[in-house]
This record gives structure tokens, C-alpha cells and sequence, in this order.
């Protein structure tokens, strides 16, 4: 029952268009303080991806590939995977330094997810694209922390956001590097 469910969601969304992050909106917190109108556009955006991924693989016929990598291109031409809140000074969304919060670690953990589980059935595009954006904005920042050449924000803190930051940097390394000594 739960997976005809989820396929049933994923049905939903096969026509549903995918709502926009203008920089209009991603600059609207920094504007006016308010998270909740561009998270609610991120939220609506990111959770549409494992819900399509896992459409697909109990399916298995092709019919949520064409949304779901319109999707995943969608998210990788975000100019920033942080939320507006955790980009105070606005460093991710101009592209000077990439950083790491707790919806970035979350979306690249399920990114790598369905490059996992959905394999040569993406397109190798799509693949490729999924791993530039994940070395580019996870793991390279995340290396970078490590070696003390970035601020190291959650990562020496004794709050959520390490075990939270770290469980989707390691997921993502666990379900993406193939090389041992990477992951």
C-alpha cells in the first residue's frame, strides 16, 4: 500500500510544474528576514526528488526519468544549494565560497542517492552533472574545512548540525566516490 502510494505522489507531480528560485526570492530573507517563502519553494523543489527517485525504482518503466532529471538539472543550476538563512553574508549565492548547511548535506545525500540507485537509467549527462555539483559543492568545501583552508562552521561545534551535516556529507561520499581512500 505505501509504494502505491508513493507512486500515486509521484503521478502528481508528473504535471505539476516546478516552482522557480529566483534570486529575487533566494535574496528575499537577506532583504526582509522572512525564511519561510524561498524555503517553502526549496522544500517543495527538493522533496519532489526522492519521491520520484523511488517511484522509479519500484516502477521500473521510465516514466518519472524525464521529470525527475528535469528536476535534478533544476537543482544543479540553483546558484546555491544553502538556505537563505545560512548564507548571511551572501558568499554561496555569489559563488565566492561554497559552504555546507543542513539542507545542502540532506539534498546532496539524496542526490547521490539516486545516482546510486537509478544508475545508467539517468542519463550519463545527468550522472556527470550530479557529481560535478557534488564534488564542487560538498565534498571539495568539505575537504577544505578539514584541512582548516575555510571556516570550519559545524564541523569542531557540539550542536545538530554536525552529526546532521556530517551524516549527509558521509552519505554522499558513501553512495558517490568510488574510490576507497576518498570516501
Amino acid at each position: 500500500r505505501d509504494m502505491k502510494q508513493m507512486v500515486a505522489q509521484a503521478e502528481a507531480l508528473l504535471d505539476k510544474p516546478l516552482p522557480e528560485v529566483t534570486d529575487d526570492l533566494y535574496l528575499d530573507f537577506s532583504k526582509t528576514g522572512n525564511r519561510e517563502r524561498c524555503q517553502a519553494v526549496l522544500f517543495e523543489r527538493r522533496g519532489r526528488l526522492p519521491v520520484l527517485t523511488l517511484a522509479e525504482c519500484v516502477e521500473r518503466k521510465g516514466r518519472f526519468l524525464p521529470k525527475l532529471e528535469e528536476l535534478i538539472h533544476s537543482i544543479c543550476s540553483e546558484k546555491s544549494w544553502v538556505l537563505p538563512a545560512h548564507d548571511g553574508n551572501l558568499q554561496t549565492f555569489r559563488g565566492e565560497l561554497q559552504t555546507i548547511d543542513l539542507a545542502s548535506a540532506a539534498l546532496s545525500w539524496n542526490l547521490a542517492t539516486a545516482c546510486r540507485l537509478l544508475g545508467d537509467r539517468l542519463a550519463p549527462q545527468t550522472r556527470t552533472r550530479i557529481m560535478a555539483e557534488l564534488e564542487r559543492r560538498t565534498f571539495a568545501p568539505y575537504r577544505r574545512m578539514c584541512a582548516g583552508k575555510q571556516p570550519q562552521h559545524w564541523l569542531v561545534v557540539r550542536m545538530n548540525w554536525n552529526s546532521v551535516c556530517l551524516a549527509g556529507v558521509t552519505g554522499a561520499a558513501l553512495l558517490a566516490l568510488d574510490d576507497p581512500k576518498e570516501r
